[in-house]
């Protein structure tokens, strides 16, 4: 999943700011491990995976993304 500031431009985050790895230390805490690149997330499901675990992955990956985002915002 690649972070942009804005999706029509797709201007990118600064690289100071870090925000894939600010974003992987988040979901890491609530038990999800991503793999920070840049200002690419990437997704390492087991292959055993399954729907309601998948499910759990995306809501910790989507509020993990929300939280960076808003505290960003609130400097």
């Amino acid at each position: 999943m690649e972070l942009v500031i804005d999706k029509k431009t797709k201007e990118a985050y600064d690289s100071n700011v870090r925000i894939s790895y600010q974003i992987y230390k988040k979901a890491l805490g609530k038990g999800l491990i991503l793999r920070p690149l840049g200002n690419v997330l990437y997704f390492n499901p087991p292959l055993i995976i399954n729907e309601e675990e998948l499910d759990k992955a995306v809501v910790i990956c989507a509020e993990s993304i929300k939280e960076v985002i808003d505290s960003l915002r609130s400097r």
